[in-house]
């Protein structure tokens, strides 16, 4: 087992099961007032009343003018779940601030473009888990899970082609808080800032906590047809973390993958490109293992770079 201490010290004076169960309390406590707060202040964007609005929510029936309103809403939910809650669980609970995620180091020029490059590597070869995931059938006793899961991932496609069909620059900004900047910097808080580390300190086993953290970063989205790219990501963003000891560089790393895509998105209605990125097929094998190797390159020297570094910090510490 790994024998390297969390990246953040937690509580040793509390069981890390009910600090576990304080984060669950806390995250729900946020995501309900984000929502209540949400709903109050976009109700005057809507030509209808709360009750009608959120009966339009539970039918999937969307009508342009109400992509605003779900815009706000999906910022509000994210921003109280993922970015309050993480903060106010190690401000009251582990009594730490928001410095304590970040090195606050110079230099970050250098890291920041090797953590892009990885990430656009591990994209093009995620397409292949992409296409895996979609495809796969499900034996004939889960017919009822399939059916479930078919008709939730018919819902979110939904949705997101509605929230990504953008008709003026307001709707464009909106968006990139709401699928790029918040679910970047709330997510890797809350499922590697945390989760992370408080399944470290249960596991004492970095690779476990990292891949256990990752698929609840997955299963929460609640898309079966993309778990497996999903856990992918969340697996490569752990490590990340774990390298550079910085919560800095898988938030940059996750809005590169967000930004990216939605971009793509937005260029493809506009007409700049015909190619649809959510449908789009994976590139040529000998493309996908030309990336997987610069992956696999970009990762070693991004580690290797990560723990120079950290030796660099520790012995000017020892010196002074």
């Amino acid at each position: 087992m790994s024998q390297n201490p969390t990246v953040i010290s937690l509580s040793e004076h509390r069981n890390p099961w009910l600090s576990l169960l304080i984060l669950i309390v806390v995250i729900f406590s946020g995501a309900f007032v984000a929502e209540f707060l949400a709903l109050l202040f976009m109700l005057p964007f809507v030509d209808m009343n709360f009750h009608e609005f959120t009966l339009s929510l539970g039918n999937w029936e969307f009508l342009p003018s109400e992509r605003v309103p779900l815009l706000i809403l999906q910022v509000f939910i994210s921003a109280g779940a993922f970015i309050a809650a993480p903060l106010v669980y190690f401000y009251y609970f582990e009594k730490k601030n928001i410095k304590t995620f970040f090195q606050l180091k110079k230099k970050y020029a250098y890291p920041i473009l090797l953590t892009i490059c990885l990430v656009f590597s591990s994209m093009i070869v995620n397409t292949v888990l992409i296409q895996w995931n979609m495809a796969i059938k499900l034996p004939a006793f889960l017919e009822h899970f399939e059916k479930w899961a078919q008709a939730k991932e018919t819902e979110l496609k939904k949705m997101t082609t509605f929230l990504t069909t953008f008709s003026s620059p307001i709707e464009l900004i909106l968006a990139f808080f709401a699928v790029a900047i918040i679910p970047a910097i709330g997510e890797e808080l809350l499922f590697r800032g945390v989760l992370q580390n408080l399944f470290h300190r249960i596991t004492q086993h970095i690779h476990l906590a990292i891949f256990m953290s990752a698929f609840i970063f997955s299963a929460i989205h609640f898309q079966f047809y993309g778990l497996v790219p999903r856990f992918f990501l969340g697996v490569l963003f752990g490590y990340i973390y774990w390298w550079s000891k910085d919560i800095a560089f898988p938030i940059i790393a996750h809005f590169f993958n967000n930004a990216f895509t939605l971009t793509l998105l937005f260029f493809h209605h506009i007409g700049l490109i015909e190619q649809n990125i959510e449908e789009v097929e994976p590139p040529f094998l000998p493309i996908i293992y030309f990336f997987l190797v610069v992956g696999i390159i970009f990762s070693f020297i991004l580690q290797r770079y990560f723990t120079q570094r950290y030796l660099q910090s520790n012995t000017l510490k020892v010196e002074k």
